[in-house]
């Protein structure tokens, strides 16, 4: 017995050290492989292939070539260098691909990289049997619940409520179905990047989304939630661009949000944002696109949109989907004088003889309309979003479905869909212009101006919201050829005009607020002065002849300090009016009444001026103005390209 105990026992150790002897000749054989395929990508320079440098995501830049990847977590390197250097990064991947599996697979490199690894696997022909491939189950089980058949660019709209909305929202919609199989709205997903903000810091956004003081990062969540946060409660209107991608390239996609999504970017305000991230995300799905270099210093969500468009043959659709608001305008819209009479009392009173009295008042048509209006201003009022019950109508809104059930009458298709006033169609954000002037006594000028975002009042609203104006950074220089000088003029740090259009039942308040530098801001002394200001005022806009015209006026506070005259405070009344005289042509006029004081004496002001604008082109248009400011007339031409 103890004979067979110790021949047993020296059975175990020959087939231990036999054990070992293998292993170690089976990864000296891949180490051995390894080796082979790193001399291989070396002599075919894979780092420097288009496609790889677009899985690091390695943006183009236009004015120079930078090979520096926008992913900020060092974590997602493998190489201390790999941030700036794709060689060294490709190397070091390959070799952690060969890494033996130590806990769990779905955490090997293989797993964690698949984007990588399969473009690797395909461009080296690497042999499985040369390398253990890992089963990678976390992964496998990802990429089975996804399967996409289609991919949207979807841009939300233009909102005046706070800097998260004044330039618009772009992500990427992923469809269960094919473009041929209908909406899938439910089924389907949204990938959305963006600033990971605590919500007890808001306040601090715009300062440290400048700053790049947010960590970005990327979230998978249902579309239907974003169209009730969208739609619903910002009421936000939303684009859809459906994609020109092959199957491949949603399988790709796929695998490169898998191996994204672990780690954050740096998020900035101006240029490393939603929009710029989506475009980078895209070439590295299909790396012959050319997008992120078409961007010069800073990314605008809208630019992106008309980036995408100008890609050939890469947009198959486009699809509207309405907000809540839009859907309430568009129901009013089609309502006589009578039945808009009728609506008005249902929400001013919630009494249930109201929703009675519909049937003696109009025909069950009649009362479908009526109704389908109703709950659609319920649902704006309410900001209703999934499972949210109406608090003030509550009542209200159940009666009213109740009546709705009853007459058996399908709600009108919401048919309109701007297809005229789609992003893609706007101009460029970015201006510069140039005007040639004279004021009275004929001295000669030139107004030099630049503004990197995004819209003003006079250009062409087509593509934008109508009656909101943003503009950032904008900067006017004066050439004074008479004393040969060159001064600022105007510089405006950000400055947001809203007009909206106001809507039966809804009353909007228009209001501008503006911070920013002006050169000659009063009569005498002042004419001849700079000053820093703040003004913030609040007031109404009145729509007419279908929107092709406004008047507004608007009382604002007016906060300034000259190293002349001092701080001084005091309102401000602007009124004005907006025709759109033709497709090509607008023609606006305001005047401003400024009263001012400090512990000294007053400082008045007084400007009124007259601006036509003609549309030459989708980024092109020419000015003639006529301003008096201050008891000086001047008259200029000018040139507004965007970019």
């Amino acid at each position: 017995m103890i004979i067979k105990n110790i021949i047993n026992y020296f059975l175990y150790i020959i087939l231990f050290f036999n054990c070992i002897f293998q292993s170690k000749k089976l990864y000296g054989e891949s180490l051995s492989y390894i080796d082979n395929l790193i001399f291989e990508a070396q002599s075919k320079k894979l780092w420097d292939k288009r496609a790889w440098i677009k899985l690091l995501l390695i943006p183009d830049h236009f004015f120079y070539n930078n090979k520096r990847s926008l992913i900020s977590d060092k974590s997602y390197f493998l190489a201390l260098d790999g941030k700036y250097n794709p060689e060294n990064e490709l190397i070091s991947t390959l070799k952690a691909f060969n890494e033996p599996l130590v806990i769990n697979s779905s955490m090997h490199p293989q797993c964690k990289y698949a984007a990588r690894f399969y473009w690797l696997v395909k461009e080296l022909k690497i042999d499985p049997s040369k390398m253990t491939f890992q089963s990678c189950p976390e992964y496998n089980k990802f990429i089975n619940y996804l399967n996409y058949e289609d991919v949207s660019l979807v841009f939300s709209n233009y909102v005046a409520d706070g800097p998260g909305t004044l330039f618009g929202h772009t992500f990427l919609r992923l469809h269960r179905n094919s473009y041929s199989n209908g909406d899938s709205v439910l089924q389907d997903d949204i990938v959305n990047f963006s600033a990971f903000v605590p919500q007890e810091k808001e306040f601090l956004y715009p300062i440290k989304g400048l700053a790049g003081g947010y960590k970005g990062r990327f979230s998978l969540v249902p579309y239907y939630q974003k169209i009730q946060e969208y739609n619903n409660y910002e009421s936000r209107d939303l684009w859809e661009y459906r994609l020109n991608l092959s199957k491949d390239e949603i399988r790709l996609l796929e695998r490169v949000l898998w191996e994204v999504g672990w780690f954050y970017i740096d998020y900035y305000y101006l240029d490393h944002n939603c929009a710029y991230i989506m475009l980078s995300i895209l070439e590295a799905v299909k790396p012959d696109l050319e997008l992120t270099g078409k961007l010069w210093l800073y990314a605008i969500p809208s630019d992106t949109i008309r980036i995408v468009n100008r890609v050939p043959k890469f947009i198959k659709s486009i699809h509207y989907r309405p907000s809540v608001l839009s859907r309430y305008k568009e129901r009013m819209s089609v309502l006589n004088q009578n039945e808009t009479k009728i609506v008005s009392n249902i929400i001013s009173n919630d009494e249930t003889v109201l929703i009675k009295s519909l049937s003696n008042e109009c025909d069950k048509y009649c009362k479908a309309r009526t109704i389908d209006s109703a709950l659609e201003y319920i649902d704006y009022k309410e900001k209703l979003v999934g499972s949210n019950n109406p608090i003030e109508f509550q009542n209200l809104r159940n009666q009213l479905l109740i009546a709705r059930s009853q007459d058996g009458v399908k709600s009108d298709p919401l048919l309109y869909s701007p297809k005229s006033n789609a992003p893609h169609l706007g101009h460029d954000s970015g201006l510069v212009s140039l005007n040639l002037g004279s004021s009275i006594n004929g001295d000669i000028y030139s107004d030099l101006r630049w503004r990197p975002a995004l819209h003003d009042i006079e250009a062409n609203e087509q593509g934008y919201s109508n009656g909101l104006g943003v503009g950032f950074l904008d900067t006017i220089l004066r050439v004074d050829y008479k004393n040969k000088q060159i001064n600022l003029k105007n510089f405006h740090l950000l400055e947001i005009t809203s007009l909206p259009e106001q809507v039966p039942n809804i009353q909007f308040l228009a209001w501008h607020f503006d911070i920013g530098y002006e050169y000659g801001f009063g009569f005498g002394d002042a004419s001849t002065q700079g000053r820093e200001y703040l003004k913030m005022g609040f007031g109404s806009a009145l729509f007419g002849f279908e929107n092709k015209a406004l008047l507004f006026a608007i009382i604002q506070g007016d906060f300034g300090y000259s190293s002349d005259f001092g701080a001084h405070i005091g309102p401000t009344l602007s009124i004005g009016g907006l025709a759109k005289l033709s497709p090509y042509f607008k023609l606006i006029l305001q005047s401003d009444f400024s009263k001012r004081y400090n512990y000294e004496r007053n400082i008045d002001s007084m400007e009124h001026s007259l601006i036509l604008n003609y549309y030459i082109a989708q980024n092109f248009e020419t000015q003639i103005g006529y301003v008096n400011k201050n008891g000086t007339n001047e008259i200029s031409l000018g040139l507004r390209i965007y970019y």
